[in-house]
C-alpha cells in the first residue's frame, strides 16, 4: 500500500467527491454549471486521474457543495499533510502498519468481529520508560462498541505493576483518540521519546499527575513537546 501525498489525495478526492454528488444526486454536469470547473475536468477527478490537483478547482468544488475545504475533505487531509512531512522511512513504517490494519479488517469481517490492535511495550513499563519499541496483539472490542462506538482505536497492555493500584500486571486500557480531556482524565502521553501515564489536572498551564501511589504532580513547562498519544476510557482486567 502506497503513501504517497498526491496518491492519496486524488483517491480522497474521487472519495469525496463522489459522495457529495450522490448527496446532492448531481451530475458532473450539473456541478460544472455550478462550480465553473470544466466538465472533463471533473470527470478526471471522479476517476482519480488527475495525480496533484489544482487547489482552485478544488476550492471551487468545494463552494458549489457549499462546504469548507475542511468540511470537504475531512481530518484525512490533515493526515496526508502529517504524513507528506515525514521522512521516507516513517512512510514505510506507516505503510507497513497500513498494510497489517487491511490484513486485520478483512480477517475481522470474516469472523465477524471488531478488532483493535493491542499495543505491548517491550519491558516492564515505568512511568517515563523509553519508548523505542512494541509488541501487538489483536483485541474484540464488539462487546464494547455500544458504549464508546468509533472512539476506540487501540489498547495498551500494562506489564508490570509499576502503576499499581490503578493498573495491574496484565490489565488492558481502552484508548480513545482526538478527545478532549478534562480533569481526571488519565492519558498516554509521549515526550522526549519515553511514555507517560499520566492524570490530567488543568490545561492552562498544563499540569499532569503521576498515576502511582506517590501521586506527585508536574506542571509542564513546555507543553508543545508533549503529545497526547490517546485516553483511557476503559480497564479491562
Amino acid at each position: 500500500m502506497q503513501l504517497d501525498s498526491y496518491d492519496s489525495l486524488k483517491f480522497l478526492l474521487q472519495e469525496k467527491l463522489n459522495l457529495q454528488l450522490s448527496l446532492k444526486n448531481w451530475t458532473l454536469k450539473t456541478l460544472s454549471d455550478q462550480s465553473g470547473v470544466p466538465y472533463e475536468t471533473l470527470k478526471k477527478l471522479a476517476n482519480a486521474k488527475i495525480d496533484n490537483p489544482s487547489l482552485q478547482s478544488v476550492c471551487k468544488v468545494a463552494q458549489a457543495f457549499d462546504c469548507s475545504l475542511d468540511s470537504l475533505l475531512g481530518s484525512e487531509l490533515e493526515l496526508i499533510r502529517k504524513i507528506h512531512s515525514l521522512p521516507p522511512r516513517s512512510i514505510r513504517f506507516l505503510e507497513a502498519m497500513a498494510d497489517m490494519e487491511l490484513s486485520l479488517t478483512m480477517q475481522a469481517q470474516s469472523h465477524n468481529e471488531t478488532l483493535i490492535p493491542v499495543v505491548i511495550p517491550t519491558g516492564t513499563m515505568t512511568d517515563g520508560m523509553i519508548f523505542d519499541s512494541l509488541l501487538t496483539e489483536y483485541l474484540d472490542i464488539s462487546p464494547y462498541l455500544e458504549r464508546f462506538g468509533g472512539q476506540l482505536f487501540c489498547a495498551v497492555k500494562i506489564t508490570g505493576n509499576q502503576f499499581s493500584p490503578a493498573y495491574l500486571d496484565g490489565d488492558l486500557l481502552l484508548v480513545g483518540r482526538n478527545l478532549q480531556p478534562h480533569y481526571g482524565t488519565i492519558g498516554i502521553f509521549i515526550h522526549n521519546n519515553r511514555l507517560y501515564l499520566r492524570r490530567y489536572v488543568t490545561e492552562s498551564p498544563l499540569q499532569l499527575e503521576s498515576i502511582t501511589q506517590n501521586r506527585t504532580r508536574k506542571l509542564i513547562e513546555h507543553p508543545e513537546t508533549w503529545t497526547l498519544f490517546g485516553c483511557v476510557l476503559t480497564v479491562i482486567r
